[in-house]
């Protein structure tokens, strides 16, 4: 009986080691101050190509030593003519700028490359009501959907542009930001005295977007008060 009762104890214990050897779960490892491995849940170690790891897509070398979040072209292994481009280790879609130019992609690589795409210009100020009011034309130079509306100011200082600070009290409406499809011009405006708290004279533009990666800036203009304390706008 003793001896049944010692079997059965070993056998639940063999079971047990055997369901632990094969239950790994997928983890980082760290290797040194900088480096890292990715294990999967098979105990197989990452290398020598991109993997999702918990959506993040990651570059990993020939020795399983993770590169970081992957940015550039990829092709669909079953077709190659189809491209997709991620950046920091996601997949992009809508435009986005390569090298100083900007690609079109849903889902996949649709064709289209321009240089710019979209345009700020017949920049104009007024006051209604004793808000300075700018108005200007804003163009989609592409056939493509493109977002439009993200308008704010950029000041010229020590020959670099900087982003104003909004007023803490500036509230964004929901049709600040609006889709625009095909080839189209529209006019805009923007209420500086509701935006900021005030403008030192000097060199602006009107930015719409992230300049670098995927807005536009109109030409540059020169903002200073007249006799009676008023801005006027004189373009450069």
């Amino acid at each position: 009986m003793i001896k049944k009762v010692l079997l059965t104890i070993f056998l639940s214990a063999v079971i047990i080691a055997d369901l632990c050897s094969i239950t790994v779960s997928a983890d980082w490892k760290q290797i040194s101050e900088t480096e890292y491995e990715y294990y999967k849940s098979d105990s197989t170690k990452c290398s020598n190509g991109l993997f999702k790891i918990d959506g993040v897509t990651y570059q990993f070398d020939e020795n399983g030593i993770c590169l970081g979040a992957y940015s550039g072209w990829t092709r669909q292994k079953n077709d190659h003519t189809k491209l997709k481009y991620y950046k920091n280790g996601f997949q992009v879609e809508d435009w986005v700028k390569i090298n100083g130019k900007f690609y079109y992609f849903s889902n996949y690589f649709t064709g289209e490359v321009t240089n710019e795409i979209k345009k700020i210009f017949n920049v104009e100020a007024s006051y209604v009501n004793n808000d300075l009011i700018i108005k200007f034309d804003i163009e989609n130079l592409t056939n493509k959907p493109i977002l439009l509306g993200d308008f704010k100011l950029e000041k010229l200082t020590n020959n670099e542009w900087g982003l104003l600070t909004l007023s803490n009290s500036y509230r964004k409406h929901g049709d600040d930001v609006m889709g625009l499809l095909g080839k189209a011009k529209i006019p805009s405006q923007i209420n500086i005295s509701k935006m900021y708290d005030g403008l030192e004279q000097g060199i602006y533009r009107i930015v719409d977007g992230d300049v670098n990666n995927y807005g536009v800036a109109s030409d540059a203009f020169q903002i200073s008060l007249d006799d009676n304390g008023q801005y006027i706008i004189d373009m450069l």
